[in-house]
């Protein structure tokens, strides 16, 4: 499976001396770190556990913006802040050591946010959530046990790319397709090119 991924100059010189980069929770936003626990659960389901222990995953993109523009562009101003020396690593990686998912809608694990199809199923949820907490919205914080869950259970159709729905999805050529995996080996890499970001 071709992935591409950006990362920072240091990867290069990991790679070179050490033949693998994984990456590990202290790399992660403390404001993420449950959505990212998450993910690696969800990893650890479908493509196995981590080769060591403590590892985050390691990002990369299937298809950046839509099934036209699957490379990212090195000229995008969102990648990394300016000036910062980089890398695009394209790599060759067995689809079995891969998760990929919908990108945009990571963004609702990522916020706490259910990942609802429909606004019927939005508004349904609201008012339970409002009938035991008084707001429509409150989700930073703890909810009760059968939301939570219900919550959580959204989040895994981000896993399911052939989903579609005015609502919540574009279709799968539209979509921004992101790709998790354990860690990056030399041998996976078939090209990289550095570039500063913008």
């Amino acid at each position: 499976m071709r992935l591409w991924s950006l990362q920072g100059e240091a990867v290069v010189s990991a790679l070179e001396r050490g033949g693998v980069v994984r990456s590990s929770a202290s790399w992660t936003d403390p404001a993420f770190l449950s959505a990212y626990a998450w993910m690696q659960r969800q990893m650890t389901r479908t493509v196995g556990p981590p080769p060591a222990p403590g590892l985050s995953p390691m990002w990369a993109w299937a298809q950046w913006h839509s099934a036209h523009q699957k490379k990212p562009r090195l000229n995008s101003r969102a990648h990394f802040p300016s000036g910062t020396r980089a890398v695009r690593l394209t790599l060759e990686v067995d689809p079995e050591e891969v998760l990929l998912s919908d990108f945009h809608a990571w963004h609702c694990v990522l916020n706490r946010h259910p990942l609802h199809l429909s606004e019927a199923e939005d508004e349904d949820f609201e008012v339970r959530l409002q009938a035991v907490s008084g707001s429509r919205s409150k989700l930073s914080g703890p909810l009760p046990t059968s939301l939570e869950a219900e919550m959580k259970h959204t989040w895994e159709r981000i896993f399911d790319l052939t989903l579609e729905s005015e609502y919540a999805f574009y279709s799968r050529s539209e979509r921004s397709i992101q790709a998790c995996l354990w860690e990056i080996r030399t041998e996976q890499v078939v090209l990289f090119e550095r570039f500063i970001a913008r």
